[in-house]
């Protein structure tokens, strides 16, 4: 890999409700192998998003900041 690389594109499938990208990176081919840790040099968090039970929207409570050496957490909007 390398950075820029286009790895996956982000979509709706299966049992969801909403676009979004699961991914983990592995030191070899086996798909059991254990996930290697790694974040992220640089992003924004854009706020963190909830999604209303009756219309399945996702709603985003903004709060826009850049990030830097870290992951994004569960519920968290972020652009790359």
């Amino acid at each position: 890999m390398r950075r820029g690389q286009v790895v996956s594109l982000l979509g709706n499938s299966g049992n969801s409700t909403g676009p979004h990208l699961h991914f983990s990176l592995r030191s070899t081919s086996n798909p059991f192998s254990r996930d290697v840790p790694f974040v992220f040099d640089r992003f924004r968090i854009e706020g963190t998003g909830t999604i209303d039970p009756d219309t399945g929207k996702v709603h985003i409570k903004r709060s826009p900041r850049p990030a830097r050496s870290t992951y994004p957490m569960n519920g968290i909007v972020a652009t790359f």
